[in-house]
C-alpha cells in the first residue's frame, strides 16, 4: 500500500449525510501526492457529478454506506483516470447525523 500511494497518490474524501438523506454542502476532499492544479478541476466537477448521482439513489441505498463509498470511489477514479493517468488510494469517510 505504501509504494502505491507514494506513486500514484491517496484522497481522502468526508461528507456528512442528514437524517433526512440529504448532503450537507461542504464535501471535503484532500489529497497527497497529486497536483494541486489539476485536482482543484476534478474536484469541482466530481462534486457536481456526485450531487446528482446520490440524488437520483433511492433511500434504502442512501442508508447504506457501502454504496454511497462505492460510488464516491468509481466517480473519483475515473476523472483522475482521466485527466491524470493515475489510480489513487480513495479512503472515504462517511459522517451520519
Amino acid at each position: 500500500d505504501r509504494r502505491k500511494i507514494s506513486f500514484e497518490g491517496l484522497i481522502l474524501v468526508s461528507l456528512i449525510i442528514n437524517s433526512e438523506y440529504s448532503l450537507h454542502k461542504n464535501i471535503k476532499i484532500t489529497q497527497n501526492g497529486l497536483s494541486i492544479e489539476n485536482f482543484k478541476k476534478i474536484d469541482a466537477n466530481f462534486k457536481e457529478v456526485f450531487l446528482n448521482e446520490f440524488l437520483q439513489l433511492s433511500k434504502d441505498k442512501k442508508s447504506s454506506d457501502i454504496i454511497i463509498s462505492d460510488l464516491i470511489k468509481k466517480l473519483l477514479r475515473k476523472f483522475i483516470k482521466k485527466q491524470l493517468g493515475k489510480k489513487p488510494e480513495i479512503k472515504v469517510h462517511i459522517l451520519r447525523i
